[in-house]
């Protein structure tokens, strides 16, 4: 998850790089916004929201998915 004022640039493209998930919040600043236009340019459109509520509202999603096995 990453969260701002001020978010992972580097580490949110190094993860995306090797597959792995980042959820963004976009923010109200450039330097806020870097992770949700490098996740929103990767394709990945729903690892996107718009404020911290919706970042508990997708965590507590993912927790009750069924694990793939």
């Amino acid at each position: 998850m990453d969260t701002g004022p001020y978010n992972a640039h580097t580490i949110t493209g190094d993860a995306l790089w090797v597959d792995l998930p980042v959820l963004g919040v976009k923010g109200k600043s450039f330097a806020s916004r870097v992770a949700s236009s490098l996740i929103y340019v990767a394709g990945i459109l729903e690892l996107v929201v718009e404020t911290e509520e919706d970042c508990v509202d997708f965590w507590q999603w993912v927790e009750h998915q069924t694990p793939i096995n």
